[in-house]
């Protein structure tokens, strides 16, 4: 549900209004939100820009992310962040042991 909100305040440009250094992986989070959000939530093959964002960003760092312990608190699912990671074509990875 948080994911939700964030992608609605990012949407309706209430988040991030200033252009910042990447601070996530290499890429901004915003646009990883604004992007990738329905691929988060829901089994389904993420759409040429969450690639897009997805290739720009440190595929080991992104690996890392799939067990950090706010994952669940975004309410993105695991299996679908590390599937929207091999839909766009990155590298398998086993995530960390949190």
């Amino acid at each position: 549900m948080l994911l939700m909100t964030v992608i609605s305040m990012v949407m309706m440009d209430q988040v991030l209004t200033v252009e910042m250094p990447p601070d996530l992986c290499g890429f901004y989070f915003k646009y990883f939100i604004l992007n990738c959000g329905p691929a988060l939530l829901h089994p389904e093959k993420p759409s040429a820009d969450c690639c897009k964002v997805l290739e720009d960003g440190d595929a080991d760092c992104l690996c890392k992310f799939a067990s950090s312990p706010i994952l669940p608190d975004l309410g993105i699912v695991k299996e679908y962040y590390l599937a929207t990671l091999a839909n766009c074509g990155l590298p398998d990875c086993t995530p960390p042991p949190i």
